[in-house]
């Protein structure tokens, strides 16, 4: 199975913490007064604190001053500009909704470095795609097949 082995274990392991705490953004959003941005800034000082320890190894004197650039336009505008959208949109989507819809982002990804960059998928990434547009297409059909009334999130905010 592509990179998933028994060997890297911790690998494996953050990456399902990475999904909870990720999905964990959405359920924080999903009550009354809920502040999508108040649950940004939680992950990412999270994720702050998880990566301080190898932060302080780190040896930044090596570091170009172009490449400090690209970090901080990358941080302003991919990040903060992602951010921005993803807190007004989320207020509007329901946590499912929109978690199947951020997760197309994963999909787009190695789907245009293929485009651009000519390398090919391997088989399991074909197969992740495929069942993340089929539940994103199921989840919204039957979504839209449902009573105005129980798909209106305007009235449980």
């Amino acid at each position: 199975m592509d990179s998933l082995q028994a060997g890297n274990t911790l690998g494996n392991l953050m990456g399902v913490a990475s999904g909870a705490t990720f999905a964990g953004v959405y359920l924080m959003n999903e009550g009354k007064g809920a502040s999508p941005l108040s649950s940004v800034l939680l992950a990412d000082l999270l994720s702050f604190v998880i990566s301080l320890p190898w932060l302080l190894k780190a040896d930044f004197r090596s570091i170009q001053p172009s490449a400090w650039a690209a970090v901080i336009v990358l941080g302003l505008i991919q990040m903060g500009l992602a951010y921005v959208f993803f807190t007004e949109g989320i207020k509007k989507t329901r946590p499912v909704t929109a978690s199947l819809l951020s997760v197309i982002e994963v999909v787009l990804n190695p789907a245009l470095v293929a485009v651009f960059l000519k390398e090919t998928l391997s088989p399991m990434s074909l197969v992740g795609a495929v069942v993340i547009l089929l539940s994103v297409t199921i989840y919204n059909v039957i979504l839209v097949k449902m009573p105005k009334d129980e798909t209106s999130l305007a009235d449980e905010r």
